[in-house]
């Protein structure tokens, strides 16, 4: 089970949940590489890639496992946000 946090710091990060009470001290991964605020994010069905939205007017593709970019589109309107995938 993981979770993606987003960030007006220009990342978003992937955590493992645990499975008791005690959360890491730090992410599984930290996806870096939008210019401006990240809106959104939706994990892909699998689970073994993420999308993310920012408000640099971009869509970039994550590999979960270790946050390696593998795609980033552009978006035509102000923000790319409120993401929801379906696969």
């Amino acid at each position: 089970r993981m979770l993606l946090a987003t960030s007006e710091d220009k990342t978003a990060s992937i955590w493992n949940v645990p499975s008791d009470a005690t959360w890491p001290s730090t992410p599984h991964v930290t996806l870096k590489g939008h210019t401006e605020g990240v809106t959104g994010g939706a994990f892909f069905g699998d689970e073994s890639h993420v999308v993310t939205g920012s408000r640099d007017k971009s869509l970039r593709i994550w590999r979960a496992s270790d946050g390696v970019q593998t795609a980033n589109y552009h978006c035509s309107g102000e923000v790319c946000h409120a993401l929801s995938l379906i696969i």
